[in-house]
């Protein structure tokens, strides 16, 4: 199925993009003539970004679906990675990768993949899962050896052209033209479903009957699974 490949081709650009970070760090540094820090906190401020697009994404992937929103990401990922060539300062670094640019690292997360096997496979969600996510681990095997290779003959400008032009014109009009929300889109069922029995659709509407959008907070279940989240992300990441 085209759709699961181009999953994983969205998730591999673009957070081949975010990854690819570290690879500008000591051309900046040279570029803009400051430290470190100054340039590091480009890096916080992305993170904190991308972390705080996560709820709103998932709710723009209700009202949208999974194709507007992971085509649109790459479209804005790529531009604000485009617009660092204009840069003249650490400020538009910060303006142009550490927010514009991490609003589509947001989009294009594992919140949006997950919600994609949740729509395409009844069985196998797991692996199905695991495999696309893969694509965050795949892309430091293809974009930041190919930024570190462009930034060595080129220079970082064209690197990020380069990164920045992948994404506006191939990622984002491959997903807008050819992802689909759901199989029903193409006439065709769920991996090991069938109308009858979506469990997405099941799970949906169950959700719904339950509460508002923020019954999670009085859940056990989500405070057992951010707790251990927040101490790998802060320790790991941190």
């Amino acid at each position: 199925m085209v759709d699961p490949v181009l999953l994983l081709f969205s998730l591999l650009t673009v957070q081949g993009a975010r990854l690819s970070f570290g690879s500008f760090i000591v051309p900046w540094e040279q570029s803009f003539s400051t430290g470190r820090g100054m340039l590091s906190f480009t890096g916080t401020l992305s993170f904190v970004i991308y972390e705080l697009t996560q709820p709103l994404i998932g709710k723009l992937i209700d009202r949208w679906g999974v194709r507007r929103i992971l085509a649109y990401s790459a479209l804005i990922t790529g531009i604000g990675i485009l617009l660092t060539v204009t840069a003249s300062t650490p400020f538009e670094l910060w303006l142009w990768f550490g927010i514009l640019a991490s609003i589509g690292f947001g989009g294009a997360s594992s919140v949006a993949a997950s919600i994609a096997v949740t729509n395409w496979f009844n069985k196998k969600r797991g692996l199905a899962l695991g495999i696309i996510t893969s694509g965050f681990r795949a892309s430091q095997f293809f974009m930041v050896p190919l930024a570190l290779g462009v930034i060595r003959e080129k220079g970082w400008e064209a690197a990020s052209l380069t990164l920045g032009g992948i994404l506006v014109v191939l990622a984002f009009p491959l997903l807008l033209l050819f992802l689909k929300n759901r199989p029903s889109d193409m006439g065709l069922q769920p991996y090991g479903g069938s109308p009858d029995n979506n469990q997405s659709d099941i799970a949906t509407k169950k959700a719904k009957r339950q509460g508002s959008n923020f019954s999670f907070w009085r859940h056990r279940g989500f405070w057992c699974l951010i707790l251990p989240y927040f101490v790998c992300g802060f320790t790991t990441t941190g």
